[in-house]
């Protein structure tokens, strides 16, 4: 599917009245509630992409993101990586213990065993414990 063909479906009333009514039935972030964080969603993702066959309007195939976690998720298409499920910790570096960065025991170097960070209230989970 070409970009045109994605244009007419985005701009449709079909897909406007889809996309109203998947994020009313579906107001969380399914990917923040998996991590266990409550965040309102306002984007639909197709589970498998439109441009690989993906149906456009089956509820089936879409699932309600966050912008943060939709970017997430298109961005590690793009580039053909897997979408880490855990995301980054509040110093940015990965959680998710399948992320390259963590396979070798490394861990965010300024966690300290893991907590709430009091600046932006986003949780911190170190891979690894602390070197001493």
């Amino acid at each position: 599917m070409n970009k045109l063909d994605r244009r007419r479906i985005y701009n449709s009333a079909l897909w406007k009245h889809t996309r109203k009514h998947f994020l009313a039935a579906n107001p969380l972030c399914e990917q923040c509630k998996r991590d266990g964080k409550v965040r309102s969603a306002s984007h639909l993702d197709h589970v498998k992409p439109l441009a690989e066959g993906g149906a456009a309007y089956d509820w089936t195939n879409l699932s309600a993101l966050c912008p943060s976690c939709h970017s997430e998720k298109t961005a590690s298409e793009k580039v053909g990586m897997p979408a880490w499920s855990s995301g980054a910790c509040v110093h940015g570096y990965p959680t998710s213990p399948a992320h390259p960065w963590n396979q070798s025991g490394n861990g965010c170097p300024k966690c300290t065993g893991g907590g709430l960070d009091a600046g932006t209230a986003r949780f911190c989970t170190p891979i690894a414990p602390p070197r001493t």
